[in-house]
């Protein structure tokens, strides 16, 4: 069959660049803002030239196929555009965490339907400013700092900081950007005013603040009744302020904030006040926020261990 019997030269030409720029892909309204009418469509099929893998989207038959492929096939799905959104949306971001394994999610601004298949979750909003979205590897998809916000509803707070931590951390520069947008966004949303505090200017000592009084009470449990909190050991200037000393059991604890408010000169500081007490045979342990929020168990059974081990 000669090509112009299935579609005008020109109108596949434009076909084909506009499917080259979302993995090979149309949809049927995109293809008849250009002229390209479903019966253009239908036989494009039957000639081999096109497949069609969702109601309204069409792929190109050459076109290989991963699960960046089938998640823009997905957004494609809807008359004005749906948004890859969530856990979807981590993993464009590069963002990998094991409470949220990806699943095909989609975000539609308003209602209508989304002719998808029943795997693919499709959340709606009423509300989706232009900065909120973006294309990410050439799929529309929600920024990283809308996706954070977004997954605030179905986190418990100190997993929603557990993400945040691993989405600042890999983009270092989005921390004002989130919190712009959770300040923006927070009124009537669940969770995403932590997101803002968390993020904020200030956050620093305002979390360290909290951690080490999380922390007190483990250390206490673990029978370390003498200690002392962001003190200088004596005789040891050399190694600086410490998060806890216990002089009796000859113990330096530290407590690690989130990593992304962490700077190199905090961290090269922490490593030499450790190496100081150290070698002066102070016994050094560094446990992180999560030890405190989802492991204390495992925080007291360490220090009960040490202590019983100086004492011996």
């Amino acid at each position: 069959m000669c090509e112009t019997s299935i579609m005008d030269r020109q109108a596949r030409r434009t076909l084909t660049a506009l499917a080259a720029a979302q993995h090979g892909q149309v949809n049927v309204w995109q293809a008849a803002d250009i002229g390209i009418t479903h019966d253009h469509l239908r036989r494009a099929v039957r000639a081999g030239e096109l497949q069609r893998v969702r109601p309204a989207v069409y792929r190109f038959a050459a076109v290989p196929v991963d699960w960046r492929t089938e998640l823009h096939a997905d957004t494609l799905s809807a008359p004005k555009g749906a948004f890859a959104a969530q856990s979807a949306a981590l993993r464009l971001h590069r963002i990998e965490h094991p409470l949220l394994p990806y699943r095909r999610e989609l975000l539609k601004l308003g209602t209508g339907l989304v002719h998808v298949e029943d795997a693919v979750v499709v959340h709606r909003t009423r509300r989706l400013d232009p900065q909120d979205v973006r294309e990410v590897n050439g799929i529309p998809a929600t920024s990283l700092a809308r996706t954070l916000v977004d997954l605030c509803r179905g986190l418990a707070w100190w997993d929603l900081v557990d993400v945040a931590d691993r989405a600042i951390c890999e983009w270092p520069s989005a921390r004002a950007t989130v919190h712009r947008t959770a300040v923006r966004l927070r009124r009537g949303r669940h969770g995403v005013q932590q997101l803002a505090d968390v993020t904020a200017p200030n956050a620093e000592a305002v979390f360290r603040s909290w951690l080490e009084r999380q922390a007190a009470p483990l250390v206490r449990r673990a029978g370390i009744t003498d200690a002392r909190w962001n003190v200088t050991i004596p005789g040891l200037a050399g190694a600086g302020l410490v998060d806890t000393h216990s002089s009796a059991h000859g113990l330096v604890v530290e407590w690690k904030g989130l990593a992304f408010h962490r700077r190199p000169h905090q961290l090269q500081r922490d490593s030499d006040k450790q190496n100081v007490a150290a070698s002066r045979g102070l016994v050094t342990f560094s446990f992180t926020w999560q030890d405190v929020v989802s492991r204390p168990e495992h925080v007291i059974g360490v220090l009960v261990t040490a202590t019983r081990r100086r004492a011996a």
